[in-house]
């Protein structure tokens, strides 16, 4: 028997096969529709920055610096970055004076 006789012939078998009738399911109520509310992010956004060359050299000597006194090993500039934007959002002189920053990079 070829491949194709086995198929055809296990094809009738499954056409022959009785399926008891579909049971009619009970209706349910109707559902209140109620409006849904974006789950918070559960995880951290990652973003990133790109420096000048002498920024970030300056940057990691800052860290170091830093780290020293705090009385830390090392300092990361994840721990800096996540500082600066807390306080960024929090501290309106600060927002202002960053305001300003870029208006006078924009110039």
């Amino acid at each position: 028997m070829s491949k194709a006789d086995e198929l055809r012939a296990k094809a009738a078998r499954v056409a022959a096969r009785t399926t008891p009738p579909a049971r009619s399911a009970p209706t349910p109520a109707p559902v209140e529709h109620v409006p849904t509310v974006a789950a918070p992010l559960a995880k951290p956004v990652r973003s990133t920055v790109d420096l000048a060359p002498d920024q970030h050299r300056r940057l990691a000597d800052w860290l170091t610096t830093a780290a020293v006194e705090l009385g830390r090993a090392r300092l990361t500039k994840q721990e800096v970055m996540a500082a600066l934007v807390r306080r960024l959002l929090v501290d309106d002189e600060l927002a202002g004076a960053i305001k300003q920053d870029l208006r006078k990079a924009a110039q």
